[in-house]
């Protein structure tokens, strides 16, 4: 099963990954248990939240921040992951613009997220809105999400629907 899961994502187990909008760090956890060598970083904006994910992944550090200002210096990480966070967003391209500048040069981000087909899905997926304050929802289509990586230098790799609770799109962008 794990190695089902993680096959999604194409990891190494060597360098350094940034999982962000990391949550309670459930992901974090399996990847430090399936890549011991990894060197593991967490990001979230909430701080209770996070001290959940620290009990739960003693071996990762992990950050309070905002998406769209990462306290990391340029070209820190060799992998930057970040997984149904992309439709909470309210600035995509600057998160986009953010994960680019943290992330090395021939870098991979993976971005996984609901990503309707076309634009009566994502009207449809739209209308409910969330009631969370530090969250903003939208989903946003493939081709938008593609926009906001180009536009802030990262280049598609790939992108390929999944299964997983509902339809996701799984989309791997190198850092050019």
């Amino acid at each position: 099963m794990r190695a089902r899961f993680f096959s999604i994502y194409d990891l190494k187990n060597e360098g350094t990954l940034l999982d962000l909008s990391c949550g309670e760090g459930a992901f974090l956890k399996c990847v430090s248990d399936y890549f011991p060598a990894l060197f593991l970083h967490g990001v979230d904006i909430l701080p209770s939240i996070l001290e959940r994910a620290k009990k739960r992944c003693p071996l990762a550090t992990f950050v309070q921040a905002d998406a769209v200002q990462l306290p990391y210096p340029d070209a820190t990480f060799d992998m930057v992951l970040t997984s149904m966070s992309l439709h909470h967003y309210k600035e995509p391209l600057k998160v986009f613009s953010e994960i680019a500048r943290v992330l090395r040069r021939g870098g991979v981000a993976h971005i996984i997220d609901i990503m309707p087909r076309n634009h009566a899905l994502q009207l449809f997926k739209n209308f409910d809105g969330c009631p969370e304050p530090y969250h903003f929802e939208r989903y946003y289509t493939l081709p938008e999400v593609e926009c906001f990586a180009e536009s802030a230098g990262l280049r598609m790799q790939s992108s390929r629907r999944i299964y997983l609770f509902g339809g996701h799109t799984v989309c791997t962008f190198v850092h050019a």
